[in-house]
């Protein structure tokens, strides 16, 4: 081969020396390899590539533990580690633990959000150190939208949807909430028409943690012609970002069917889902779902709902009486945050060490383990 730089899928690098009359060409010709969003990836499918190049081939993993793991849609496999991917085991070695050799690094400048979109995860996942180096002409461009009240210090609001209802269909446990689809439509167009606003469709996304809302809310969205807003599950959105991102938390009471082993929702108490979808914005951040039950549901939403409405950002059918105003100066008050979130017991002292229970635990996907077909 004469290309010096490949570009493929894990999976594709095990098929490059298929017809090749060299069987090891491959372990002589890559000095190194480099793969993304590793975390993501399942060990056997990291390990097709990292095999395949030589011993004196200097091997990279690129991707952020804190984020998605592999998706695994069975409880079993999950418990038995299918769920843990290469960089996340390899990072508990006491090699890449002891701080005596330089094999693991962290990036910690952040050149997509906001520096109070950026505040929450930083110090819930990242002890505080990422850095915000966001051009002010992305990370500001929603900071005169009228329905903010400080939108050039906190672009972040909650949308109370307490109308609000889910519902689904008999031979699916997937949920989907009209209301709330309507709501984020008409944010999405008075965001598009404002004068203070420049942006378009194009760049707006919205995040939401079941199937059956995404589909409900791209018909609703193109019958106002907004279809080219990026709808999707929070899966989709890794490793992506959005000037304009809005949540759809969809539920409005707790289901036992969608209860895990530690008596909460898959996607509410899911660290890892939370940063991902709290972190895809880059100057706006809209959450639209049922206050009450968010505030109600011991997770981390409700240390957010606390958070925005201690920022004045609540908006909505009934976002009732906002907090007396704190100067918060840079903190923004999330200070306060983490100290609620360490009042629900979601971190705990041993978080850290918890890592590898968090990600052999498994996700609550929207697929049943059986299906029943109505003829």
């Amino acid at each position: 081969m004469e290309a010096s730089v490949v570009v493929c899928q894990c999976f594709v690098a095990g098929c490059l020396g298929l017809g090749s009359s060299e069987n090891d060409w491959m372990q002589n010709h890559f000095t190194h390899l480099f793969v993304d969003e590793s975390s993501q990836s399942f060990e056997c499918e990291a390990l097709v590539s990292v095999l395949a190049v030589g011993d004196d081939c200097s091997i990279v993993l690129v991707g952020d533990p804190k984020q998605l793991s592999p998706t695994v849609r069975d409880p079993v496999a999950a418990r038995a580690g299918l769920s843990l991917s290469l960089q996340e085991r390899l990072m508990g070695l006491p090699l890449y633990t002891d701080n005596e050799h330089c094999v693991m690094t962290t990036l910690l400048a952040n050149y997509r959000s906001h520096n109070a979109l950026l505040k929450v995860p930083s110090e819930l996942f990242y002890n505080g150190r990422l850095k915000c180096l966001a051009s002010p002409k992305i990370s500001s461009v929603c900071k005169d939208f009228e329905l903010l009240e400080d939108g050039e210090n906190f672009p972040m609001m909650v949308y109370d949807v307490s109308k609000g209802k889910e519902m689904s269909k008999l031979d699916t446990p997937s949920y989907y909430n009209i209301e709330e689809c309507e709501a984020v439509a008409k944010l999405i167009e008075a965001l598009i028409r404002s004068e203070n606003v420049s942006i378009h469709a194009g760049e707006v996304a919205v995040i939401t943690c079941f199937r059956a809302q995404v589909l409900k809310m791209r018909e609703i969205l193109r019958s106002r012609n907004l279809s080219s807003v990026n709808v999707g599950v929070v899966e989709d959105f890794q490793g992506q970002e959005q000037k304009v991102v809005l949540i759809s938390t969809v539920l409005t009471h707790k289901h036992e069917r969608w209860s895990s082993a530690t008596g909460g929702l898959g996607f509410m108490t899911d660290p890892k889902r939370f940063n991902v979808a709290i972190t895809r914005a880059s100057a706006l951040c809209v959450i639209v779902g049922h206050v009450g039950y968010l505030e109600d549901s011991g997770s981390y939403w409700t240390a957010l709902i606390d958070y925005v409405r201690r920022n004045h950002g609540l908006n909505g059918d009934g976002n009732g009486e906002a907090l007396d105003h704190y100067d918060y100066e840079e903190d923004y008050g999330v200070s306060q945050f983490i100290q609620r979130v360490e009042e629900l017991n979601l971190l705990g002292s041993g978080y850290e060490e918890d890592r590898y229970e968090l990600a052999m635990r498994g996700y609550f996907q929207d697929a049943p383990e059986w299906k029943v077909i109505l003829s």
